[in-house]
């Protein structure tokens, strides 16, 4: 028995002492095996936190002399904490009764910190997916920030979190939970002292107790109205500065010594939406200006639509809303970049200015989206002014060899009943032109435009908006390292003829492109040096990549169906099995994920990475062929093949030729 590494033991249940000890109790739990007869009961051993249960459950199968197996933590004299699995034998005496029980302990430690690890893991990519949605979704500073600090203590087990921003020698506390006697951007005007300090000192996370705080302080006596008796503080670093911290705490026990790890991990993703709701909070502070064009941005617009439409209902009048899209304006960025791309907007933008009457409000609400608020005028004269601006714009150079066409949707008060409805109807008009051939204006009426009339239409609409957010943080992801700018529209763009290529239907066709521009989202709680690190990744760094497949899929759930969150998930399953998350293999695979396997691999081959140069795109389909049944489809790359044979992909740079793409 002395050579097995489990803890073989014997207890006499008359006199309640163990009889029998193997020599391994005292390596497993560092107890000498001659003290096991002194214990004044067994459970001494068990940790004073399952004592109680566990003795109940052993007493209530050993009373009914039933054999039985449980499992607890025991603590080792020097403090450690080890999981035991008990699987306890039952012996009878001559009358029937239980006399002996015999029992073996096993270690189960690591089986259970790797269980404890993956359900941290998934809880504090629940919190990620929480704070990346807020900022897609363009939530207010104070949402924002709220979300970080409830979704920290959820994630950690806490009972009460904060976000906290260093102002000078003060704290303002941006986001709270749990926190009941503060408010939201209350200041503490004290000199930061403590752990705080030495956090904003140091960059360093940092733990307290009550009792290390000084009860004179202003901060000590914040804590201590609280109650907080454990707290850990980590920092949250916005553009290479210390901004301010991630605070968690509990009101009763210690934090578990994993806290700090698991909050600098959830401080990197929070550091993001700090950044975001700063960055919002100072546009909403400045001038309602586009900067490009000086017209009047979206916000702006937003505000004036509303007061003129109630000043339209107190008086009985007339109004109408105009919105423009530029056709194909993504071209004229690709053909000639985007600095061009600006003045062109700025020109359009001009020539707008110059039809419009004093009191009305134009606007540019997008990338190349512009918007016309115009009193006193219905629907009909909203049309005449919509066709004026086309005209203006169609047939007339922007800039030396660049034109553009454009698309427009009306909507006058007399079909609405406030501004919101007004602006649903007027993009659904514009909507309706531009899946009706685009360069022209319609007019929303029921007998035309008979689909904006049900309900799924502004269904499809608040979508389109969710998924424009979601697509502007995958931007925001792409735009951390300039060597993977605009891969996401790239990977999208030859997925959506993969998908042709390979017999998808429209709305198939469709739904992979949005899924494709999507697909690296989950990166956003990918560290940045992690994702431009220009050596080979750590193990630990490459799980904390991987990664980034699930939570991606769990992002885009919010705005894309099952199908399609099933394929960012499985963008990195290999044919083989050897891919993951999953390690899904072959037919297994989703058909589109096996696509956007192709088309992300295809674009990392051929573009310039931080850790690897750019192939030769004749030399990617080579390895695309040799890759043919082990890391990709054989369909899928009989696909590539084809787009290359006919001329589809740059044999310079590999991506759709521009003909393609236009």
């Amino acid at each position: 028995m002395h050579g097995l590494d489990a803890v073989v033991w014997q207890y006499d249940v008359a006199s309640d002492r163990f009889t029998f000890v193997s020599d391994y109790a005292q390596t497993l739990l560092g107890h000498p095996v001659t003290a096991w007869t002194d214990f004044e009961s067994w459970t001494m051993l068990i940790h004073p936190d399952d004592r109680t249960q566990a003795a109940a459950f052993c007493r209530t199968e050993t009373t009914r002399g039933k054999d039985h197996t449980f499992e607890y933590r025991a603590v080792r004299p020097d403090g450690s904490v080890v999981w035991l699995r008990d699987i306890v034998r039952v012996a009878r005496g001559a009358d029937g009764s239980v006399a002996q029980l015999y029992g073996v302990l096993l270690d189960i430690t690591e089986p259970r910190q790797a269980q404890e690890d993956l359900l941290g893991l998934a809880t504090e990519q629940e919190a990620q997916s929480s704070i990346a949605i807020a900022v897609a979704e363009d939530r207010p500073a104070d949402e924002v920030f709220a979300i970080i600090a409830e979704s920290a203590a959820h994630a950690l087990g806490a009972e009460a979190a904060a976000v906290i921003e260093f102002a000078g020698d003060e704290i303002a506390l941006r986001g709270l939970f749990g926190l009941m006697q503060h408010r939201v951007g209350e200041t503490l005007s004290t000199q930061i002292v403590g752990a705080l300090r030495d956090v904003r000192r140091t960059g360093r996370a940092q733990r307290f107790s009550r009792s290390e705080m000084d009860a004179h302080d202003q901060v000590g006596q914040a804590v201590r109205r609280e109650q907080i008796t454990s707290a850990a503080l980590v920092p949250v670093t916005v553009a290479g500065r210390t901004w301010g911290c991630l605070a968690v705490g509990l009101r009763g026990g210690e934090l578990p010594p994993d806290t700090e790890p698991r909050m600098e991990r959830l401080a990197r993703t929070a550091a993001t939406g700090v950044s975001h709701a700063d960055a919002r909070a100072r546009l909403v502070q400045q001038a309602t200006t586009d900067a490009l064009t000086g017209l009047a941005n979206h916000r702006a617009f937003q505000e004036r639509l509303r007061t003129e439409v109630a000043r339209a209902h107190r008086y009985q009048r007339p109004l109408a809303v105009v919105v423009f899209d530029l056709d194909g304006f993504k071209l004229v960025n690709d053909t000639h970049g985007h600095a061009a791309g600006d003045r062109a907007l700025a020109e359009v933008a001009g020539r707008l200015r110059s039809l419009a009457r004093p009191g009305d409000v134009l606007a540019r609400t997008g990338g190349d989206e512009f918007a016309w608020i115009l009193p006193e005028t219905d629907s009909m004269g909203g049309y005449s002014a919509a066709e004026r601006a086309r005209a203006a714009i169609v047939g007339r150079e922007l800039l030396p060899g660049i034109a553009a066409d454009a698309s427009a949707g009306v909507c006058g008060l007399e079909e609405a009943d406030g501004p919101d409805e007004l602006m649903r109807l007027a993009d659904g008009a514009l909507y309706w032109a531009k899946a009706h051939g685009r360069g022209v204006t319609y007019r929303y009426s029921p007998s035309v435009v008979r689909e904006l009339s049900a309900a799924e239409r502004a269904e499809r609409l608040a979508r389109q908006r969710t998924l424009a957010g979601l697509s502007a943080l995958a931007r925001a992801v792409d735009a951390k390292d300039h060597s993977t700018h605009e891969h996401s529209e790239r990977v999208a763009e030859l997925a959506e003829m993969l998908a042709v290529e390979v017999g998808f239907d429209v709305d198939g066709v469709m739904a992979l492109r949005e899924a494709a521009l999507l697909h690296d989202v989950g990166k956003i709680g990918v560290p940045d040096a992690v994702l431009s690190k220009v050596g080979k990744l750590t193990d630990e760094e490459f799980e904390a990549v991987k990664a980034h497949a699930a939570l991606g899929a769990t992002i885009a759930s919010e705005v894309l169906d099952a199908r399609q969150t099933s394929w960012i998930r499985s963008h990195h399953e290999r044919w083989d099995g050897r891919g993951y998350p999953d390690r899904l293999q072959g037919e297994d695979i989703p058909t589109g994920a096996r696509i956007l396997c192709l088309a992300d691999s295809w674009d990392v081959m051929t573009h310039v990475r931080s850790y690897k140069a750019a192939l030769e795109p004749a030399l990617a389909v080579e390895e695309c062929l040799r890759c043919s049944g082990s890391q990709f489809a054989e369909e899928t790359v009989a696909a590539l093949v084809r787009l290359w044979e006919r001329g589809v992909l740059d044999p310079a740079t590999g991506n759709l030729m521009p003909a393609v793409r236009a």
